[in-house]
């Protein structure tokens, strides 16, 4: 490999440009949140889901 270019660029925009996600819709978070808890119980208990609660 070989350098091709070099660019400079400031530390704090590149930095929040790497740590900021970007927003999507609740819903796909809400069902990827239940999933997770799901799996960490061997029996989920009879209890409103995620989404029941909103």
């Amino acid at each position: 490999m070989k350098r091709f270019q070099t660019v400079y660029t400031l530390f704090q925009p590149a930095l929040d440009k790497i740590a900021t996600s970007e927003v999507g819709p609740i819903e796909n978070f809400l069902d990827s949140l239940q999933e997770k808890l799901d799996n960490k119980l061997e029996n989920p208990p009879d209890a409103p889901i995620l989404n029941d609660l909103l």
